[in-house]
């Protein structure tokens, strides 16, 4: 009966400890798909007309790139901006979308205020080295 049992016990451990090696192993590609859905690129500020444009970030995820900005009059006076357009570029200086993000403001900046702004895009840009702006009064 002893033998019984200790035989049950370690076929019991050893069914365990596969079942649970095998959940660590897809817990693990799990990780991984996460971490490669979540990239995040960000650029530089650049200040154009008197409008400057910060904090450039981009987040993949979910087969979509969130892109965020944030958008500040630097002008001593009130500025109309309708939307602002923006190009990305790989690293061989080739367009990566084909036609431009925009963000999509309509509203008068007072001077010193500041617009967050976002825009979302199917597929994956974050692999972007340059940006062009282009701002629609």
């Amino acid at each position: 009966m002893k033998k019984i049992l200790l035989s049950l016990l370690v076929v019991l451990v050893l069914v365990s400890g596969c079942s649970l090696s095998g959940s660590k192993n897809n817990d693990k590609e799990e990780d991984k798909k996460e971490e490669q859905e979540q990239i995040i690129s960000s650029f530089g500020d650049e200040t154009i007309d008197g409008i400057s444009i910060s904090g450039f970030n981009m987040l993949y995820q979910n087969s979509q790139t969130s892109i965020a900005a944030k958008v500040k009059n630097t002008t001593n006076s009130d500025v109309k901006i309708k939307r602002i357009e923006f190009t990305l570029y790989d690293e061989n200086d080739k367009q990566m979308m084909t036609e431009p993000g925009f963000f999509y403001l309509d509203v008068t900046l007072a001077p010193g205020e500041e617009k967050n702004v976002s825009h979302n895009v199917s597929g994956n840009v974050v692999a972007a080295k340059k940006i062009t702006y282009k701002i629609i009064k």
